[in-house]
């Protein structure tokens, strides 16, 4: 299947999407990349996943998936952000602000200046800088399992990335990650799930049939969804109903004849009479 991926900002955006319900869920207000408290509610950080335990009244994060690399510059831009935070809304101290970046991975160029930035090795891969603001590097892509939030997980890598979503689908319903999952890498659904047919079949139960067609003949184009599908993984994953709705009568047929040859053609049409 294509390895063609979504931009960066759209990486980062599903991500922050998923986060963005952690933390509201702990009564973190979420502006951008910016954390903070709800007004007149205190945050309840045992509601966060370890992970973030070390969160304080303000919390400024920059976030960085696999298609948008960290840079030594993000990380002095981000104690600019933090000195810039407190001087917009009248902070005049400096332990109730916490820094954050937390990225993919990290390339070779930051992880050499790291000491010279001030950051240290906390263990289990996380690096922490205590000049001024106290801010921590994550590269998640690393972290144990048992650390790791499932929405980090599923931004990781596909090893890590499939057991999360075969755990999601177990529930039988709909799900954020599933969302942000069918949202964000559309044409890659299917590769993403390892390309299992009883996984596929209870991503588009839980998902819904119609919706999930719509959207990979929508953003993959009608020939390329077919061209992605192998000639026999088309027979056994589709039925007419999909087919129909997804492309138009008319159009599937001449598709079709052109693309499985004479044999496999009439074995579909032969299994479309009987239904």
């Amino acid at each position: 299947m294509s390895n063609e991926r979504p931009a960066p900002k759209q990486y980062e955006a599903r991500l922050i999407q998923l986060l963005r319900l952690r933390f509201e869920q702990a009564k973190f207000k979420v502006e951008d990349h910016l954390i903070t408290p709800e007004e007149e509610m205190p945050p309840d950080i045992s509601k966060l996943p370890p992970l973030f335990h070390y969160f304080r009244h303000y919390n400024v994060m920059e976030v960085k998936t696999e298609a948008d690399r960290l840079e030594v510059a993000d990380l002095l831009k981000l104690h600019a952000y933090g000195w810039l935070y407190m001087m917009r809304n009248g902070i005049h101290t400096v332990g109730e602000v916490t820094l954050t970046a937390l990225v993919h991975h990290l390339n070779p160029v930051v992880l050499e200046v790291l000491p010279a930035l001030g950051y240290k090795p906390t263990g289990k891969g996380i690096f922490r800088c205590d000049s001024n603001m106290v801010s921590y590097l994550i590269p998640f892509e690393g972290l144990p399992d048992e650390l790791t939030p499932e929405e980090l997980q599923v931004f990781s890598n596909p090893a890590r990335r499939q057991p999360i979503i075969l755990s999601q689908l177990e529930r039988g319903q709909s799900s954020p990650i599933l969302e942000a999952i069918l949202d964000l890498y559309e044409s890659e659904v299917l590769k993403l799930m390892m390309v299992k047919q009883e996984t596929i079949d209870r991503f588009i139960e839980t998902l819904g049939q119609e919706r999930v067609m719509a959207v990979l003949s929508q953003k993959m184009g009608r020939e390329k969804l077919l061209a992605n599908f192998r000639k026999e993984e088309l027979l056994a994953a589709l039925n007419k109903e999909d087919l129909l709705a997804a492309f138009g009568e008319e159009e599937i047929l001449k598709s079709l004849q052109a693309k499985l040859g004479p044999e496999l053609f009439q074995q579909l049409l032969d299994r479309f009479s009987h239904n």
